[in-house]
């Protein structure tokens, strides 16, 4: 069973409460407050992973409910939440609260929610992929990610939004680069926070059209660096039948066993858009400004798993594609998907110079 910690505000009952109360009468009214005590959540019942920290201003905070995690193929969890009393000095009580809060999702997130996987690949050397990152979302709790500027990486538009299509705070990513694993941290790590979010402004969240965003870190990386590299972007045409590779991040293994997630790469080719559209696989879905590779049919050899929305598609060691869907883990008939770089060059390198990043719950213009 998965444990969790609930930071969420107090009932709505209990806050109006509280703020009717002087100073002195909330001490001697704090012992009427009911509080909450652990339970096992009903698994139709709204449980929510929350912080309502002071960096979330409009109070969309960053939760996970119960049928996002379905969503990412964990079926069989339910939830316990812990639900704490919202102190009055609230920026002082989550700074004290917020190293103890880590450490407890941290621990839940790493020893019972599956990683990021694959199916089959090759392990990374040290510099082999130096421009693909992981990106920690409390959402969809896994992503990658390539730099493509030495202050910016490049992402799935997904990877960014929560399970309502509002904009995550940016305060809620991390990104790391210059490691092949998550764990242990190596020696030549750097993890950045991010600072500034920039969608596609027509990126569509039911077709995947202009599935990109772009992350502007809170410093640029330390360059020059043996094990981080800045992307170069295609502009050609990739051909059909083009071998290619795809690095990201996964482990073999069963699912839901504790695993190690490290940098692994794919040999992938690039397969005839008519293939891929064909009503049996995509049914039309796969438009000009993506391209379609790996396998079409059942495969126990190689392809991506979950955990690996916004990772690269490489060919000639250039970034071809960002993976949009088709995340298939071996199944038949769901070939993978990438967002076709070259066709977004220009918009990528315009958003270097933005100076004001999207607002908080911002929502896609095509819902």
């Amino acid at each position: 069973m998965l444990v969790g910690v609930n930071l969420c505000a107090c009932s709505p009952g209990e806050e109006r409460l509280k703020q009717r109360l002087s100073r002195s009468e909330r001490l001697t009214a704090k012992r009427s407050i009911p509080q909450a005590t652990p339970k096992v959540a009903d698994p139709s019942a709204e449980c929510r992973f929350c912080d309502p920290g002071p960096h979330s201003v409009t109070g969309d905070s960053p939760c996970v409910d119960q049928q996002s995690y379905r969503s990412t193929a964990i079926n069989a969890l339910h939830f316990q939440c812990i639900r704490l009393i919202k102190p009055a000095n609230k920026h002082r009580a989550n700074m004290k609260l917020l190293p103890i809060v880590l450490a407890i999702v941290g621990v839940c997130v790493a020893e019972r929610i599956p990683e990021a996987r694959m199916m089959g690949g090759t392990n990374a050397a040290w510099g082999q992929f130096g421009s693909t990152v992981s990106i920690t979302t409390p959402f969809l709790l896994h992503c990658g990610g390539v730099i493509v500027d030495r202050q910016h990486v490049l992402t799935s538009a997904q990877c960014v939004l929560n399970t309502q299509n509002r904009l995550i705070d940016p305060y809620w990513l991390s990104i790391v680069a210059g490691d092949i694993a998550l764990a242990p941290i190596g020696a030549r790590r750097q993890t950045r926070r991010v600072s500034h979010i920039f969608v596609h402004p027509q990126f569509n969240v039911f077709t995947q059209e202009n599935d990109l965003a772009v992350l502007r870190l809170d410093r640029p990386y330390d360059l020059p660096s043996n094990t981080i590299d800045i992307a170069r972007r295609a502009t050609r045409i990739t051909p059909s039948g083009q071998a290619c590779q795809f690095a990201g991040w996964g482990a073999t293994g069963a699912l839901m066993t504790e695993v190690n997630v490290l940098q692994r790469f794919l040999p992938i080719t690039v397969n005839d858009r008519d293939l891929c559209n064909q009503p049996a696989n995509h049914a039309g879905r796969v438009r000009e400004t993506m391209i379609c590779a790996g396998n079409v049919g059942a495969s126990t050899g190689a392809a991506p798993c979950n955990g690996n929305l916004g990772t690269g598609l490489y060919c000639n060691r250039q970034l071809v594609g960002i993976l949009s869907f088709g995340v298939n883990c071996g199944n038949a008939n769901n070939p993978p998907v990438f967002t076709q770089v070259r066709n977004y060059d220009r918009w990528i390198v315009q958003q270097f110079n933005q100076t004001q990043g999207l607002p908080p719950n911002w929502t896609p213009a095509v819902l």
